[in-house]
């Protein structure tokens, strides 16, 4: 009688942590952490009528993001982006280099990021392009950066992020 007590008690005790040793989640983050990732991406920038012609988007046909993630377990990530952005002659117009870390959340199948300071480490400018545009357009990588992806793993060193707007980035482990 002692015994079945015992083991009653035993599974009663063990049912709460074997859930929470199991974690859905965790394949999925240990991928995500275990691993360099890459992307390389190319935005064409559609022309809009009223464009500020003193802005330097105005001049902007393209751009290419070539960035690096790295994803701690202590819930933070390094991001380093080197961006070109070219006119519509393919002219480098101005590049950028960026350096981001900040905290990440994986939640169900989403990616979460919160930024920290985005550094502007090396920016090749050209004489019409402004401190104020630089920072322009920093802030509107940081949008971008900070979506919320749905991770869908395609292989053990590839995963493709889709936004809740549906843009998609492949993402390379290296």
């Amino acid at each position: 009688m002692l015994k079945n007590k015992l083991l009653v008690m035993a599974s009663i005790i063990s049912i709460p942590l074997g859930f929470y040793a199991y974690n859905s989640d965790s394949p999925e983050q240990s991928n995500l952490t275990s691993k360099n990732w890459h992307s390389n991406v190319t935005i064409f920038v559609p022309k809009e009528e009223g464009y500020n012609e003193e802005f330097v988007l105005s001049k902007v046909h393209s751009a290419i993001i070539d960035s690096d993630f790295k994803y701690l377990n202590d819930k933070s990530y390094i991001q380093n982006s080197f961006v070109e952005v070219f006119d519509s002659n393919n002219n480098i117009l101005f590049s950028l280099e960026l350096s981001n870390m900040g905290k990440w959340e994986y939640d169900q199948g989403y990616l979460f990021l919160e930024a920290g300071d985005v550094h502007d480490i090396a920016t090749v400018r050209k004489d019409y392009i402004t401190q104020k545009d630089i920072e322009r357009l920093k802030d509107i990588f940081i949008v971008d950066m900070l979506q919320v992806r749905k991770i869908d793993r395609i292989s053990e060193d590839t995963m493709l992020m889709t936004s809740v707007e549906n843009d998609s980035k492949l993402w390379i482990a290296h």
